[in-house]
């Protein structure tokens, strides 16, 4: 679950307001006020709210649709000296959804500084008596292109291959 807090102290922004003409481009200097970084990035989502300006009030008013923008994106502020992001497979179970299928519930923690989107991912998984199966990124719908913050846990569900139903299975990132 995405949980935003206000950062608006943490930051500079200049001009934190201004007018933007069709076909043009405006420059905004995103500067760091905080608190001092430790040995993790910080991670921000950045939100730019359209605001429904009249600027021109003395026109006479036609019917129609006013549609104002949102943009977000992700910004991060890296302390100068950071580890690289290093995911490890915190714990792992089996379980069977609504639906009946039976998947791995799995949770990857970044024990680095830096966050990681997980692309081109491959996870092994063993059991005794069956050969290793690799799943690339193509069987990992919701995990692969998935963000993984430093130092913090992330839970997938991933669908069982049928050969390791049944059996004590093994999970190798």
């Amino acid at each position: 679950e995405l949980k935003n807090q206000d950062a608006e102290d943490d930051f500079l922004v200049y001009p934190p307001q201004f007018i933007l003409e069709a076909n043009s481009s405006k420059l905004c200097k995103i500067s760091w006020i905080g608190d001092p970084l430790t040995k993790r990035e910080r991670s921000y989502r950045f939100i730019v709210d359209e605001l429904d300006v009249d600027l021109n009030p003395n026109v006479e008013k036609k019917s129609g649709i006013r549609i104002l923008m949102r943009y977000e994106g992700a910004l991060y502020v890296r302390p100068g000296d950071v580890e690289e992001a290093e995911i490890l497979v915190d714990n792992y179970k089996i379980f069977t959804d609504e639906e009946g299928n039976e998947k791995i519930s799995i949770t990857l923690e970044n024990n680095g500084g830096l966050h990681r989107l997980l692309l081109d991912t491959q996870l092994t998984l063993s059991a005794e008596n069956v050969e290793k199966i690799v799943l690339s990124s193509d069987k990992l719908r919701g995990l692969e292109g998935s963000n993984l913050l430093a130092g913090r846990k992330r839970e997938y569900h991933i669908l069982l291959p049928d050969a390791l139903k049944g059996k004590k299975t093994l999970v190798e990132f």
